[in-house]
């Protein structure tokens, strides 16, 4: 079995985003909450997303996608080097303030190349993000912070759930980008 998690790092100083690149991506964020399916009741996300590359679909939803914004090239580039992945798409999150959240779940890898990974870059404030066992239930807690990569391995979505949860003290917003590899 491999590691569920393969690496957490900061980005290079010279792939970093600006704050005047942070603040653009943040303006590029949808104006209303998209819905999906949960336990047979249809409810409204507990944040705003955006695909770009390629669309994706998650708890009975798809979230249609725009191209990939030119923005996210140099990044984009950066991690299928690095990583010697083929990312063509991604999914942009924007947690508000510490309300929006995203449950405890695996991500759905039907659509994807088998046994790539998962590659989720962090902007803005630090958000905790939860790493939980699907057997031991034993969690880890990574503090993800401004332009840090964390990348899920290839068997992570099969034996362990993650989650971003509620923090009612943050007042800010954190973007969550994350990069992934269709078929």
């Amino acid at each position: 079995m491999s590691e569920p998690i393969l690496y957490y790092f900061q980005l290079p100083e010279n792939i970093e985003f600006t704050q005047k690149e942070i603040d653009y991506i943040w303006s590029l964020r949808p104006n209303h909450q998209h819905k999906i399916n949960i336990h047979g009741k249809n409810v409204k996300l507990p944040r705003l997303v955006q695909a770009q590359g390629h669309p994706y679909t998650f708890s009975g939803a798809t979230v249609d996608c725009l191209p990939i914004d030119p923005v996210f090239y140099k990044l984009l580039h950066y991690l299928n080097v690095t990583l010697n992945s083929q990312f063509n798409m991604l999914l942009i999150n924007w947690y508000r303030n510490g309300y929006d959240y995203i449950g405890p779940h695996s991500d759905e890898e039907k659509d994807l190349v088998p046994g790539s990974p998962i590659a989720t870059v962090s902007l803005g404030i630090p958000r905790d993000f939860i790493l939980k066992n699907k057997v031991t239930k034993e969690s880890i807690i990574y503090s993800l912070q401004n332009n840090t990569v964390l990348v899920m391995g290839g068997d992570c979505q099969k034996t362990h759930k993650h989650s971003v949860p509620i923090r009612r003290t943050i007042k800010d917003f954190r973007i969550s980008i994350t990069f992934r590899q269709f078929k």
